[in-house]
């Protein structure tokens, strides 16, 4: 399926032309450098389906993905609803991968953001490594955008204060994507946290990991090697977990923890004191 893990190779040419439009010997290249090792016939084969179906159009040497098909699609793909737990219920997740997490914890969050689109999120991560992870760095960088675009508040805490934590600020700072450098007290520095609502949604892996990322954010290495050490050892399977869990009492506690160094805006003010209630 577009958008997955795991794709077949007519998807996989659909995304690269999503994104651009290209020659099949350069779709072959891209291929290539996503480990995909196949031939220019192979490539060619899925290029005349696509154009048979009109998924695709063809100007010169280049396919381009059919505007009206993308309209059509569009029609009929929306984000998927989820379930959200009770009051006291906790919905848990095991995977082996960050990268198959991060894409998880995504479709969740777009799905949250279609039930409650004024809701505040409230956020903390020790460093945040997402932008690391293998082909999440542009998803980090969407959701920024999204923010900004729509207007939804994330009051985004980063619980440490080394180079790369201030680059991250710097980077993804915006009117309504906040971000501050604080370590908080009694957090772990392998446990990530979203909070909005009633809802606290935690990522959690193994203490291992945390410390290695600790080492390397703290190293006196020049930021473009950190970066570089970071994308190794994320580029790993790690077991790690994805919890959803209801709880009002914690989730207001975890509100006010995280929004310390903000100014909340009047709506967001009201908005956490209606939870309370």
């Amino acid at each position: 399926m577009i958008g997955s893990p795991i794709k077949n190779l007519k998807e996989e040419i659909i995304e690269i032309l999503l994104q651009k439009p290209a020659s099949s010997k350069r779709i072959q290249m891209y291929l290539k450098q996503k480990d995909i090792k196949v031939t220019v016939q192979a490539v060619y084969k899925q290029l005349n389906t696509l154009l048979e179906s009109e998924v695709i159009l063809k100007n010169k040497k280049d396919y381009i993905i059919n505007n009206e098909w993308i309209k059509n699609i569009s029609k009929i793909i929306d984000v998927q609803d989820i379930e959200l737990p009770e009051e006291g219920e906790k919905f848990t997740y095991k995977f082996n991968s960050l990268q198959n997490l991060d894409a998880h914890w995504k479709h969740v969050m777009s799905a949250f953001r279609k039930k409650f689109p004024k809701e505040a999120f409230f956020s903390y991560c020790p460093h945040q490594i997402w932008i690391y992870v293998p082909t999440r760095t542009e998803s980090e960088l969407n959701m920024k955008q999204e923010h900004e675009h729509k207007k939804y508040y994330n009051f985004y805490i980063v619980g440490g204060n080394e180079a790369l934590d201030k680059k991250f600020k710097k980077d993804f700072q915006g009117d309504f994507y906040r971000v501050e450098t604080l370590k908080l007290k009694g957090e772990k520095r392998n446990k990530h946290l979203s909070v909005f609502e009633n809802i606290i949604v935690t990522t959690t892996f193994k203490k291992e990991l945390g410390e290695k990322i600790d080492k390397i954010f703290s190293s006196n290495k020049n930021p473009g090697l950190q970066e570089k050490q970071l994308k190794e050892i994320l580029t790993n399977d790690h077991p790690c977990t994805f919890v959803i869990e209801g709880n009002k009492k914690k989730a207001l506690k975890l509100k006010n923890k995280i929004a310390q160094p903000f100014y909340l805006p009047e709506e967001v003010r009201k908005n956490i004191k209606k939870h309370s209630l």
